[in-house]
């Protein structure tokens, strides 16, 4: 803009216009004086200097299109005279006029795209030379015209930069074919820890918003965005999960044609993480929903069961008694002792049953939940084999529950644990109070193991009764352990969550109300 306005000023002050202008630059006066008179011949205005300097000077009260000028001079050759000019003006056009002997020189000027041409002394074309000046003032109206409508277009575009810079959404450009990172608004800069918009420059879109790429990222959308053509197509939809900060987006991507004429992708990002976090909390809620009440029909199922079975046993049991008293024979007397053991076992998983389908009210009385569980620690684990680790934070405000279920409860979840370890692993407890914002505060246990795990399609299924992934052969419990132990926390106003996967073991995160005397606790404020 400078460049411009120092151009536009200098005309306004010599009154003129820079059309058919020459400036001649030699230090051979007879040169320059027959090149002025064959050029004004022309119609074309011409001014002469002697040197860089002085050419420099004349420049900048007069601006020309097309420099002539010879490459070897006294104090400032024409190389380093071309590059002062630029700076004035960059669409300059220089054309040198050179001896044999610098013939190297000119056209490694011209190699790097500063000088328009070179002819070599003597000319013995003049045609020539006036059609290469023409060519010159053509590519210098065209450089202009591009340079100046860019000028317009970046400005046009900083009114859409505001908007952008705005905006509670990331947002950014890139080149289509490089993957050049063009623009980026200030929610970008911000999200991933960048100050400086220079600090973008040369750098690929997915150097810049994605993690440990080497190159482009296999997901990218640029072939959804453009017609076989290379024409922009319909805007794309998608949702993505950042690399770089793990947060969701909603995401639009669309193919613009740039200011520059090029096509690249605009894309627009709103972070959608508060979002996914609800549903995948509605998910859990709806399945712990059915698993609920699927657990409450199965268990209807298995008290009635229950029932029937401590009947028939109570009666089976009742003449194996009569036959203890009856009978004196030893060797008869170790048969009835074998059944009455049978019998007494039965018994306790119909216990069992009854305890997951209704089970006693919970007779709650203030307890240290921490020592209850280092007991159940304690009972549940061989110190040999299984290292353990546990952690407890502070908790404010006294804890009620029943202890005999709870602790029946630990003890079942552990001992789900050790089995899943084949006897030796870790087992790491911790214990908190979390305090929340709608609703009384709650007791949170994890127990995490480093067992076999439990596959994703099975999950659902761990609370029913009698489940298990290990062969008939090889069961070790009754299978009614974490049945168990859900229907006490049930009953507690609880409830578990399961995370586990395949031979990374297994966490069983237990969530507790805060109660006193049976009496859930307010919330404060």
């Amino acid at each position: 803009m400078a460049e411009l306005a120092c151009i536009k000023n200098s005309e306004h002050l010599t009154g003129r216009t820079m059309e058919k202008r020459l400036l001649i630059v030699d230090d051979e006066p007879r040169l320059t004086k027959s090149f002025k008179v064959i050029f004004e011949n022309r119609g074309i205005d011409v001014q002469t200097a002697s040197n860089g300097h002085d050419a420099i000077k004349i420049f900048k009260n007069h601006p020309f299109k097309v420099v002539l000028s010879d490459i070897h001079m006294d104090k400032m050759n024409g190389i380093e005279m071309m590059h002062a000019l630029k700076k004035i003006d960059s669409c300059v056009q220089i054309i040198f006029l050179t001896g044999y002997a610098n013939l190297e020189t000119a056209a490694d000027a011209l190699k790097q795209n500063n000088a328009f041409e070179y002819l070599v002394k003597p000319v013995k074309s003049l045609e020539n030379l006036y059609k290469t000046v023409e060519q010159a003032e053509t590519k210098y109206d065209q450089e202009r015209y591009q340079l100046t409508q860019k000028e317009k277009n970046e400005t046009g575009f900083a009114r859409f930069k505001d908007i952008f810079d705005s905006m509670e959404a990331i947002v950014y450009v890139s080149d289509m074919q490089t993957h050049e990172l063009i623009y980026a608004n200030k929610k970008l800069m911000e999200t991933f820890g960048y100050d400086d918009p220079q600090a973008f420059e040369g750098l690929k879109c997915w150097q810049v918003i994605q993690k440990d790429q080497t190159g482009p990222c296999p997901f990218c959308t640029n072939k959804r965005l453009v017609h076989p053509d290379g024409n922009p197509s319909e805007p794309y939809e998608w949702e993505f999960q950042n690399t770089l900060n793990n947060h969701w987006y909603s995401i639009v991507d669309k193919a613009i044609q740039w200011y520059d004429k090029r096509v690249v992708r605009l894309e627009t990002a709103f972070d959608i993480t508060e979002k996914k976090g609800h549903e995948k909390l509605f998910r859990e809620f709806e399945k712990a929903i059915e698993t609920s009440k699927k657990l409450e029909s199965i268990g209807t199922l298995a008290g009635g069961v229950a029932h029937d079975i401590n009947n028939t046993l109570a009666s089976i049991i009742g003449n194996i008694n009569l036959a203890q008293l009856c009978c004196t024979d030893n060797e008869t007397q170790k048969y009835l002792r074998i059944a009455e053991n049978g019998i007494m076992l039965a018994k306790d998983i119909s216990s069992k049953l009854m305890a997951f389908a209704k089970g006693d009210r919970p007779l709650k009385a203030k307890i240290d939940i921490e020592k209850l569980i280092l007991q159940a620690l304690e009972k549940s684990l061989d110190p040999e084999k299984i290292t353990c680790s546990f952690e407890s934070k502070p908790i404010p405000d006294s804890f009620y529950a029943d202890p005999g279920q709870l602790r029946v409860a630990i003890e079942n979840i552990l001992q789900n644990s050790v089995e899943s370890m084949d006897g030796s692993g870790h087992i790491d407890v911790a214990v908190k109070y979390q305090e929340q914002p709608r609703t009384s505060p709650r007791i949170f246990i994890t127990i995490s193991d480093s067992g076999c795990g439990i596959s994703r399609e099975y999950l659902d299924m761990i609370f029913n009764p009698y489940f298990t992934t290990k062969p008939l052969n090889n069961r070790k419990s009754t299978g009614l352990g974490l049945s168990v132990a859900w229907s006490i926390i049930s009953r507690h106003g609880g409830n578990i969550h399961v995370e586990s996967a395949v031979n990374k073991g297994t966490t069983v995160h237990i969530f507790l109300p805060v109660t006193k005397n049976g009496i859930e606790k307010k919330p404060k404020g």
